[in-house]
């Protein structure tokens, strides 16, 4: 992960790691073999960023990363000898997502750093993974991040969102199972 977010940093480009690797900087760790990092790529030149990744350890494809940038989605960077995974993302634009990049905080990992998006904001973005159809690991990563946080938890700030994005369903659920103990 840390090498996908140092040719970030390299690049000058913005960015932040979320999903299971940002939960284990807020939240309870579990096992996971990729990572989520969300990557404002330069349309022109998002190939840039598969360049340090080459075959045979790596498999980076810069027409994937360049298609990505124009129409959103995701690429991957793979670390075949390591069978790990970098989803290379292209984020949204928009009020919730700005306010993600706003947000993020570098954060200390075991061997660097990185930027990490903000426990609230993982929170409000896996209730919207999991109202979309996404497993009940999702749940109990947000209980993870919520039993971490304890007092320090913006709650205001998530049930603004929550509010706005329609997850009141998903965040009843969550505060039911956070209930339990």
């Amino acid at each position: 992960m840390l090498r996908v977010t140092e040719r970030c940093d390299q690049l000058g480009w913005p960015y932040f790691v979320t999903g299971s690797a940002a939960c284990l900087i807020h939240g309870e760790g579990r096992n996971t073999y990729d990572v989520d990092v969300v990557v404002r790529m330069p349309k022109h030149d998002a190939g840039a960023i598969c360049e340090p990744f080459q075959p045979p350890d790596y498999y980076a494809d810069p027409q994937s990363a360049e298609e990505t940038a124009r129409r959103g989605g995701q690429f991957n960077i793979v670390w075949a000898t390591k069978a790990l995974k970098a989803y290379i993302i292209a984020p949204r634009s928009g009020g919730f997502t700005d306010g993600c990049f706003e947000r993020a905080r570098r954060e200390t990992f075991n061997d660097g750093t990185a930027i990490v998006l903000s426990r609230e904001d993982l929170i409000v973005n896996k209730l919207d993974f999991y109202q979309q159809g996404g497993s009940d690991k999702l749940i109990r990563d947000i209980v993870g991040v919520m039993r971490v946080a304890g007092p320090k938890l913006d709650r205001v700030y998530i049930e603004k969102w929550v509010t706005q994005i329609r997850l009141e369903e998903e965040w009843q659920a969550v505060l039911e199972r956070y209930a339990r103990p």
